[in-house]
Order: C-alpha cells, then structure tokens, then sequence
C-alpha cells in the first residue's frame, strides 16, 4: 500500500468535521492509484456566509503538487454546479483533479490525447 498523501484540509466559515475529512481522505487516496507521484494536497471547503438564497452552496479549491506542476481545481459558489451539498461538491472537485492528473500522466508517459 502507498504511503498516506500529506494532506492540508482547512474548513472556513464552517465547523470541522471528521466525516468530511474522511470523505477528503478517501478521495485524495483513490487519486493516489492513478498516480503515484502526488507530493501533497491542499483543499479549502468554504460555506460563504449566509445570504436569502435557499440551500448555501460549498466553494471547494484543491491543489495537488506532483513534480514540475501543480493541478488546481475550484468550485465556486457562483458556478452553475455549485452545490449544496457538501460531499456532492468533495466529488466533483476531486473528479475534475483525476481528469488533470489523467492528462499529466498522459504527458509523463509520453502519450499523445488526440482531439476531435
């Protein structure tokens, strides 16, 4: 088994949760089987602050350091996906890193994406 990705989990305007850093944790270690060169991960789940819309969508940002690059993905609240529910927004942020990684992986091997 690989060694555990060193992980920086800040939670903003919202209470920690250890259901959610596990949710976090479980996901940064999928990742970690289609690639085995992550140095660190950093994400920030942020609950802005209240306002009359109903339900309070999550900004996630997550950054993934591998040698010579480092993958970012935000989902803001303003984006047509953004969502309300916290472990929905955890999915989709590390689903578009896997599709980054997948690219750079391509890349390190040598292999060339050809596009309609």
């Amino acid at each position: 088994m690989n060694m555990s990705i060193p992980l920086d989990l800040t939670f903003r305007d919202m209470d920690p949760s250890d259901a959610v850093t596990e949710a976090v944790r479980t996901s940064l270690d999928r990742l970690g089987t289609h690639c085995d060169r992550i140095q660190r991960c950093e994400v920030v789940i942020e609950r802005p602050h209240h306002s009359k819309r109903q339900g309070q969508p999550f900004h996630v940002r997550l950054e993934l350091a591998v040698p010579d690059r480092v993958i970012s993905v935000v989902r803001d609240p303003g984006d047509k996906d953004a969502h309300t529910n916290v472990y929905t927004a955890i999915h989709d942020a590390f689903h578009a890193a896997r599709s980054q990684l997948e690219d750079y992986v391509h890349i390190l091997r040598g292999e060339v994406k050809h596009h309609a």
